[in-house]
C-alpha cells in the first residue's frame, strides 16, 4: 500500500495529477500513477473574489457583484452580507430560490482606489459543514492611456 494525500486547497473543478513510484523491481522500476478528479466546494463563488478597478482619485460610483451557488441537494439561505470596507453595503439577492444568489457589492462614492489593501465580505449560510463564506475584496487602479499621436 502506497498512501497519498491530495490537498485541495485553493482548488475548483477538474483536476489530475501524475504520480511516479519507483521501485527495484527490474522490469517495471518506475510506475506512473494519474490520479483525476473533480475538486468542488458546497457553496461556490464566482469569480472567487471581487476586483474593484476604480480611477486612482475616486469621486464615481462603482459596484461589482457575484455570484453564489449552492451544490448541495438541498436548498441554502445566505444572511447577513457584510463588508469590512468602511461604507460599503452588501445586499444578497436570490435568483433560483436556495440554490442560486447574487452578492451586489456597492462601494461608497468617496471611496478612493487602496492598491494592495484586501477587505473581506462574509455571509453566514445554513449549511452546518460551511457556515460562513468570505471573499476577498481587492482594488485596481483604472489605467489611463495617454492619448494616440498622429
Amino acid at each position: 500500500m502506497i498512501p497519498l494525500e491530495f490537498n485541495s486547497t485553493g482548488m475548483l473543478g477538474a483536476t489530475n495529477h501524475s504520480i511516479a513510484v519507483y521501485s527495484n523491481d527490474p522490469d517495471r522500476p518506475i510506475s506512473v500513477l494519474v490520479v483525476e478528479g473533480v475538486v468542488w466546494r458546497h457553496v461556490e463563488v464566482h469569480p472567487s473574489m471581487a476586483l474593484i478597478q476604480m480611477p486612482p482619485n475616486g469621486g464615481q460610483k462603482f459596484s461589482t457583484s457575484l455570484r453564489i451557488v449552492n451544490q448541495m441537494k438541498e436548498p441554502i439561505t445566505l444572511s447577513d452580507p457584510s463588508c469590512d470596507l468602511p461604507g460599503a453595503t452588501v445586499v444578497v439577492n436570490e435568483i433560483n430560490p436556495g440554490r442560486d444568489f447574487e452578492l451586489a457589492l456597492k462601494v461608497p462614492d468617496d471611496q478612493k482606489a487602496i492598491p494592495g489593501a484586501l477587505f473581506f465580505i462574509t455571509a453566514k449560510t445554513s449549511l452546518p459543514s460551511q457556515p460562513e463564506i468570505n471573499i476577498q475584496v481587492a482594488f485596481a487602479n483604472q489605467l489611463t492611456l495617454p492619448p494616440e499621436s498622429k
